[in-house]
């Protein structure tokens, strides 16, 4: 078995990133406290084939959505969703209802009236690409 694993242990290869975001349009910048950070998740959420991206934000921004359109990404694709939130630190995209389509989950939830980091998660049922009801 260790002869099998040494080709494969002995195989190096560079690997390298190119940071695209200003050419795709990805211009979020974090503001909140370096401690806190913010989640990001991948969905397919307009079923194109492309995943899109979507992630928490901090204390007085509801989460962000970013769809990938062509080779470019168009910022809050679902801004028109009333969220009663004022920013979430985790968000997930989960299908907790077995219907075969991915359910959001926002951890660490700000309501608008709870002080930072003291809010309860949110699970928003997907009914549509651009129907999210809270559960």
């Amino acid at each position: 078995m260790v002869a099998l694993l040494l080709p494969m242990l002995s195989y190096s290869q560079s690997v390298s990133f190119v940071n695209v975001a200003d050419s795709i349009g990805l211009d979020y910048q974090f503001n909140g406290p370096s401690t806190d950070g913010s989640g990001i998740s991948f969905i397919d959420h307009d079923d194109d084939g492309k995943d899109d991206i979507s992630y928490g934000t901090h204390t007085g921004l509801i989460p962000s959505f970013w769809q990938v359109i062509g080779d470019t990404l168009v910022m809050d694709t679902l801004s028109g969703l009333d969220f009663e939130i004022d920013g979430s630190r985790s968000i997930i995209w989960v299908d907790y209802d077995n219907d075969g389509d991915k359910d959001l989950c926002l951890t660490n939830v700000n309501s608008l009236i709870t002080a930072p980091a003291r809010g309860t998660p949110k699970l928003y049922r997907r009914d549509a690409p651009d129907i999210l009801v809270d559960v």
